[in-house]
């Protein structure tokens, strides 16, 4: 297995990535979390109402996730800061249930590895994600574990990725100065006793951090490594970057004098903001692009699950500004504009709430067309650990009988994020016609492929040998008849996709059969014959 660094990336993803398409943020709130502008305008109204920002466990958070030297420090102030915000949100936005925010967590998972699935052998990548937003359960088994305990991909719900690249408290300061608060004395991290002398707002708001400044802009910044490997922080740029750089910045004049309008927000850079940052430690590990990194983490939530997950959904957080992102087998979504934790603190804190009021179906859980048993019914038993099971209904192609497929064990999982995500499960029937053991194959394949059963029977026609003996098959579902349907785009260069499900004689390894028992022999000649 392959450790965390930048060769462990597939070269795939890097390329989905910088073809991810870009959505304003309302477009992918509400398409993702259900969060339309009403809403979200209703909460942010509630949240500036309450003063959460001035909520103490909240404050002392946020001075302390500014204030941090290194990037890990960031970890905890951050998982301090959501924790609360659902706490808060649970007792005093109107019209929340207790179910499922009362089961949402956010915890810090690194330095620890992600648990793989052994199908992936050498393929996949040792990875440990900044933080996880995951279930109750899950949290119970890992960090209140006393086993040591790792999460699994399936555990999770959505990764969060932090990148650090500069000091944080000019910007907090700044802002503090503008709503008539103390600064925060860099040493002590504490509020002053008094303003400094001769430091007016004016001079206050110009030595703030450029709010237009990209984060591609920000690693320009000298950044010095400590002996544990994390990158100090300078706590201002050593020099400013070109004009020619910094992106607009966007607001709608039509709702300027709202609170939740999106001030301050910006779109990401060209895909210069993709290129691979190479920032060596002293222990000699390259780091990656936050967005390609979180790219990698997708990658292992689409091939380490089975087949459980529809897509998945990543936060990236580049020093103080957020931005949503959404993987499937078409491709990757991502929000054009960015959130402050510091200038948008109250649509910062009604997004993560959003997060946590999700669904099964919001965080990727496949359609009921193939159905949980009874025993592991959802949201109770969402995320399983696979699809074993699991039924759908068909019929039997040559006679026509209705079955139930109820799916046994995984055999395979591809290892890829955008494309066909083949998944394998052994099956069983109560078929009255077909006594042989078979598999289903589950494949992304876009609507305008010919489906395989065709290809099989035309080389059948044409007499080719050593076909498999297809039972059954069905178009499960199209991607654009879900959630995908708010990026849906009609046009020549937008290819949908449909699961697929094939159902043949499941056929064993020769090696295998003839390695394991002479007495296999019969089985293998049966094998070879079968397969015409």
């Amino acid at each position: 297995m392959l450790e965390h660094t930048n060769t462990t990336v597939h070269p795939y993803v890097r390329q989905d990535i910088a073809c991810a398409k870009s959505v304003p943020y309302h477009v992918w709130t509400d398409a993702i979390l259900k969060l339309d502008k009403k809403k979200l305008k209703k909460w942010v109204a509630q949240i500036k109402q309450r003063e959460w920002r001035s909520d103490p466990v909240i404050q002392e958070a946020l001075i302390q996730f500014c204030g941090a030297s290194k990037e890990t420090e960031r970890y905890e102030p951050y998982v301090q800061i959501i924790n609360r915000i659902l706490e808060l949100a649970k007792d005093q936005l109107a019209g929340l249930d207790a179910y499922p925010i009362e089961d949402i967590k956010i915890t810090r998972n690194d330095p620890k590895y992600i648990e793989r699935i052994p199908e992936q052998g050498v393929l996949g990548a040792l990875r440990k994600p900044d933080l996880l937003i995951v279930g109750k359960a899950a949290v119970e088994r890992t960090v209140l574990s006393s086993t040591n305990a790792r999460f699994h991909w399936s555990d999770i719900l959505t990764f969060v990725e932090l990148k650090a690249e500069l000091g944080l408290l000019p910007g907090l300061n700044a802002w503090r100065v503008q709503q008539g608060l103390p600064e925060i004395n860099t040493d002590t991290l504490k509020p002053r006793t008094e303003a400094r002398k001769g430091k007016s707002r004016k001079t206050a708001s110009l030595s703030r951090a450029d709010p237009t400044c990209t984060t591609h802009n920000l690693r320009d910044t000298v950044v010095s490594s400590s002996e544990d490997g994390s990158h100090m922080l300078p706590s201002t740029s050593k020099r400013r970057a070109s004009p020619a750089l910094h992106a607009p910045v966007q607001e709608d004049r039509s709702r300027s004098n709202s609170s939740t309008t999106w001030k301050r927000v910006r779109p990401h850079d060209s895909l210069d903001l993709l290129h691979i940052s190479k920032k060596s430690n002293t222990s000699g590990v390259v780091t990656l692009d936050a967005t390609v990194q979180a790219g990698g983490y997708a990658l292992e939530v689409a091939s380490c699950t089975y087949g459980t997950r529809l897509f998945c959904l990543g936060i990236v957080m580049e020093d103080d500004r957020l931005s949503l992102w959404y993987y499937d087998a078409v491709g990757v979504v991502r929000t054009q504009e960015t959130l402050s934790i510091i200038h948008d603190f109250e649509t910062f804190a009604a997004v993560h709430v959003g997060f946590a009021c999700c669904e099964p179906s919001q965080w990727g859980a496949i359609p009921p067309v193939i159905k949980p048993p009874p025993s592991a019914a959802y949201p109770e038993h969402f995320p399983p650990l696979s699809l074993r099971g699991y039924t759908f209904d068909t019929s039997v192609r040559s006679t026509g009988e209705k079955v139930t497929i109820t799916l046994e064990e995984p055999i395979f999982s591809q290892y890829n994020l955008v494309g066909r995500r083949t998944f394998l499960y052994a099956i069983k029937t109560k078929s009255k016609t077909l006594k042989k053991p078979m598999i289903v194959k589950f494949s992304y394949q876009v609507t305008t492929r010919r489906p395989e059963q065709d290809f099989v029977k035309i080389a059948r026609e044409a007499e080719v040998g050593h076909l498999p003996e297809i039972h059954m098959w069905e178009d499960l579902w199209k991607m654009s008849d879900g959630v995908r349907a708010a990026f849906h785009e009609k046009s020549n260069d937008y290819e949908d996709r449909i699961l697929r499900a094939l159902v043949y004689t499941q056929y064993l390894p020769l090696k295998e059969l003839f390695s394991k028992s002479c007495d296999l022999i019969p089985e293998m000649v049966n094998q070879m014959l079968d397969c015409e």
